[in-house]
């Protein structure tokens, strides 16, 4: 009986973990035999980003890389833990090379209060806005930025 109740205590917490978690990442092409992103590394990567509308739709930001969202095609070169938002690198240390995921990020970890651009601008991101990146990690790149 003590060791059933103490297996369901241990769910509860990893539940209540997850759903309290303020980065999710949902990988929708894993590379299990990819080099893990770690944070020494330079990465490039092709991405979009979205903001998570309160009916969880998604709303174009202008900030893509890739040509069908209005980027131009080029990927992006990023080195975890430096530049860009928390909940970026706390989500792309969770990613091997070749795969492709939507990270989930609260607004806190994103750009919070401030908010990111000009509205009207090519680029624009709300104040407290939660963000959902669309990101593919295609190549380390071992240099510096």
């Amino acid at each position: 009986m003590r060791s059933h109740f103490l297996f369901c205590l241990v769910i509860l917490v990893v539940i209540i973990s997850f759903i309290n978690s303020q980065v999710q990442v949902k990988k929708l092409k894993e590379n299990p035999n990819g080099e893990q992103v770690i944070k020494n590394n330079v990465y490039e990567a092709m991405f979009t980003i979205y903001i998570e509308n309160p009916n969880k739709t998604r709303e174009k930001t202008g900030w893509s890389t890739r040509k069908k969202e209005g980027g131009n095609g080029t990927p992006m070169k990023f080195l975890p833990g430096a530049g860009f938002f928390p909940g970026f690198h706390e989500g792309v240390l969770q990613l091997r090379v070749g795969e492709r995921a939507e990270i989930y990020v609260k607004s806190h970890l994103g750009y919070g209060s401030k908010g990111m651009g000009t509205k009207g601008g090519s680029i624009y991101i709300p104040p407290n806005s939660n963000l959902i990146i669309d990101i593919k990690v295609l190549r380390v790149k071992k240099q510096d930025l």
